[in-house]
């Protein structure tokens, strides 16, 4: 097994004692003090470390033959507890994303099964910016996450297949299986915009309550960026963040007449704009990525919100609303219940008006 030196660990010598700081001023350290060790495994400490400086990789069975079995024992408990206080670090092809989730999760080290690998199935990309788009691939990639960006075909399929109004069960039912034959076949769904198309919103809503699929959403709001990730039963869905956002506003009429226009699946940005989307962006990918990796998200349930101004930042739960419309209590009500029920009011009534 190779290791070498964290990116952000330095090493000071101090005659025969190295101290390992990673960090400035919020630091962690560890001292190697060689002193009463003996010959061959000072000059072995001494060549290690020479070769951690140079940003080579070591690798401890190298040193074997040189030691007798307690020194060997001792470098190789040196090296060990070096690695697991994130002062060294493997480097594979397999450890590169342990490594992605020790930072992204900071600093617990995330432990899996030898071989086990992150959830190879697909996470749906879905933007208006080309830019965001091209560097999420580009990000993606060396993560090492499976993202296919949506088409503005599905795009606007998404968009203009209604299956947030339930006035007529049948065509209701027919839209949500043509959504969900569509979307089924990702693990997950990402939504980075810098104009949230709330439209789009509901109707993937609809469909991953009923998929069970988790939702990464990001989005540019006036001076804020939001960041959230929505796993519903276990969290609320879009429904209840917006209904709770809706409970704040005045003017109801014209937020709906605002959320109900129908926006171009991609559309041109000004140049300003590419810094604020590129932190939101390489914020949801990192969020896809635990996802694939773990299966959970750290916005899970919770709304990230940034003020850019002053990069005030808030974290608030998303808590579900009584009177969602896919998770509440009215969502839990069927087709065929509802009609039974409408069948025996008329004719109760019919039985009244005999009598």
């Amino acid at each position: 097994m190779k290791y070498q030196l964290n990116s952000n660990v330095r090493i000071v010598q101090f005659n025969e004692i190295f101290c390992f700081r990673k960090g400035i001023w919020d630091f962690n350290e560890a001292t190697l003090d060689i002193r009463q060790e003996s010959q061959a495994l000072k000059a072995v400490y001494c060549e290690m470390i020479s070769a951690l400086f140079k940003g080579q990789a070591i690798e401890i069975t190298a040193f074997e033959e040189r030691l007798d079995a307690d020194d060997f024992a001792k470098l190789s408990q040196v090296i060990e507890a070096l690695y697991y206080s994130d002062l060294l670090m493997q480097e594979d092809k397999y450890t590169i994303q342990e490594n992605m989730m020790q930072i992204l999760m900071g600093g617990s080290r995330f432990l899996a099964e030898d071989g086990q690998e992150m959830n190879t199935a697909s996470i749906l990309f879905i933007s208006d910016v080309d830019f965001v788009n091209d560097s999420a691939c580009e990000l993606a990639k060396v993560m090492g996450v499976n993202i296919e960006v949506a088409s503005d075909e599905l795009k606007s399929k998404i968009q203009t297949t209604d299956v947030s109004s339930r006035l007529d069960a049948l065509v209701h039912r027919q839209n949500m299986q043509i959504l969900i034959e569509e979307l089924k076949v990702y693990q997950a769904i990402v939504v980075c915009q810098e104009r949230l198309n709330i439209t789009m919103m509901r109707h993937l809503n609809e469909v991953i309550v009923s998929l069970k699929q988790q939702l990464i959403v990001g989005f540019v709001d006036g001076p804020f960026i939001h960041a959230c990730t929505l796993n519903p039963p276990h969290t609320a869905d879009f429904d209840s963040l917006e209904r709770r956002v809706l409970a704040r506003l005045q003017d109801h009429t014209l937020y709906q007449h605002f959320a109900n226009q129908l926006l171009p699946p991609t559309q041109s940005v000004s140049q300003a704009f590419l810094p604020l989307l590129n932190i939101l962006m390489n914020l949801v990918v990192s969020e896809a990525f635990l996802v694939a990796r773990t299966g959970n998200s750290k916005f899970e349930g919770r709304l990230l919100s940034i003020y850019l101004p002053t990069l005030e930042i808030q974290v608030q739960d998303i808590l579900k609303m009584a009177n969602s419309q896919t998770q509440g209590a009215l969502a839990k009500l069927r087709y065929e219940d509802q009609q039974i029920s409408t069948r025996e009011i008329v004719r109760n009534l019919l039985r009244e008006d005999k009598e």
